[in-house]
């Protein structure tokens, strides 16, 4: 990825914008009183699992300075995450309107549940990695480490207070990573052998 460019700007922003969206679908949700089950919170977990998608470009290409194959699966298996997240978005806007529970429903809407729990691992992975290959500050690494280990206890129990941290831990961990990446360097230019003259 080029350093300045607009994909680098767009991605780079997104690491921000994608917990905040987050953060403001839980107070959506808390606000409401039942976790999970509002519109207005499901329509921002969609949109911040939208722009989590392309945080990923942003968190893979720092990894893949050190584990190229890794990066890869990690891009793989975080948009199949992410893709869990939508679904979770769109369930519980469904629920606010009176329509059936998506995890109670069997055939392909049992899908949710097997690609949903993904999306914390690969966060849970991407920090590990950031902060053993010393990609990004320890604190920016250890707290998404953390936010994406609550991220499912949160949400399996529908515990608001555990959801507030876990969402405030992931946009403190990616926003410091967004501050502190550093730029590659750009590759140089091969020096033309020289002609000495006899």
């Amino acid at each position: 990825m080029i350093p300045g460019s607009s994909v680098d700007l767009l991605t780079r922003a997104a690491l921000v914008l994608a917990p905040v969206l987050l953060l403001a679908s839980s107070i959506a949700y808390v606000s409401a009183g039942e976790f999970g089950e509002e519109s207005v919170g499901g329509m921002l977990q969609v949109l911040s699992m939208a722009v989590f998608a392309l945080a990923l470009i942003a968190l893979v290409a720092m990894v893949s300075e050190v584990a190229p194959r890794g990066a890869a699966a990690l891009l793989l298996f975080g948009c199949l995450g992410c893709a869990g997240g939508v679904s979770y978005g769109i369930a519980a806007i469904v629920i606010a309107n009176g329509g059936p529970d998506m995890n109670e429903l069997s055939g392909a809407a049992s899908i949710v549940k097997v690609i949903g729990p993904i999306f914390p691992v690969v966060f849970i992975a991407i920090g590990l990695t950031l902060w053993r290959k010393q990609l990004a500050p320890i604190s920016g690494a250890l707290a998404i480490v953390v936010g994406a280990v609550l991220f499912p206890v949160s949400r399996i129990g529908g515990i608001a207070p555990i959801a507030l941290t876990a969402d405030a831990l992931l946009l403190i961990g990616l926003t410091t990573v967004a501050v502190n990446i550093r730029p590659e360097s750009p590759p140089t230019a091969a020096t033309p052998p020289s002609h000495q003259t006899v």
